[in-house]
């Protein structure tokens, strides 16, 4: 797998903190945390148009508000 070296500025420090800890907890390196974190996010969303505007993508339920 390829790697990048980059920096992320403005994260919650909590988050920061628990994502470093679960982590180690699983025996992998931050940027392996990281890695798989923005996968999670990225495959839990609708997939980009290739084309068109904004106004083409589905409405999308974010569940309700309690």
């Amino acid at each position: 797998m390829n790697t990048m070296d980059t920096t992320i500025r403005n994260i919650d420090p909590e988050a920061y903190r628990q994502l470093k800890a679960r982590a180690a907890l699983e025996g992998k390196t931050l940027g392996e945390a990281v890695s798989e974190a923005i996968r999670v996010w990225t495959d839990s969303r609708l997939p980009l148009p290739r084309t068109g505007s904004l106004g083409q993508i589905p409405p999308w339920s974010w569940g309700s508000r309690k």
